[in-house]
């Protein structure tokens, strides 16, 4: 019997939550997906929906700071050449205060609190305009 081909996972990782979160994810969501009880049992969407949160447990983990935060240096090191600012220490003035910013909201706990998985929409049509 031939083994089953690997997935193929197409995703957008839209920065809402800084770069590093964005290539965080990157790295660890087709092992989070199919790793999970529901990919196994074929069910993609409860997969996905468990792999938002997981990853979301996983951005918010003691043991995944030290990642996150070689990331952070990392994207504010990228940021600073692409912008020709770069100084000696491969920071700019305002890259390290959004770097202090971004470590104070982790230490804190807030970031991913109240996060939720996206709801699929019990429809076909695309939901209703509002009209100005």
């Amino acid at each position: 019997a031939a083994s089953p081909s690997p997935p193929l996972v197409f995703a957008v990782f839209d920065g809402h939550g800084g770069r590093e979160v964005s290539a965080f994810c990157e790295r660890h969501f087709v092992d989070v997906l199919t790793s999970g009880s529901e990919w196994a049992d074929g069910d993609t969407g409860a997969a996905l929906a468990e792999t938002f949160h997981r990853l979301d447990d996983m951005i918010d983990s003691d043991e995944n700071r030290e990642e996150i935060a070689r990331m952070t240096h990392q994207a504010t090191r990228e940021e600073s050449k692409a912008d020709g600012k770069e100084g000696e220490e491969g920071m700019t003035q305002a890259n390290a205060i959004d770097l202090f910013q971004k470590l104070l909201t982790m230490n804190s706990g807030a970031a991913g609190s109240g996060s939720e998985a996206p709801k699929p929409s019990s429809s076909s049509s695309p939901p209703p305009s509002s009209s100005p």
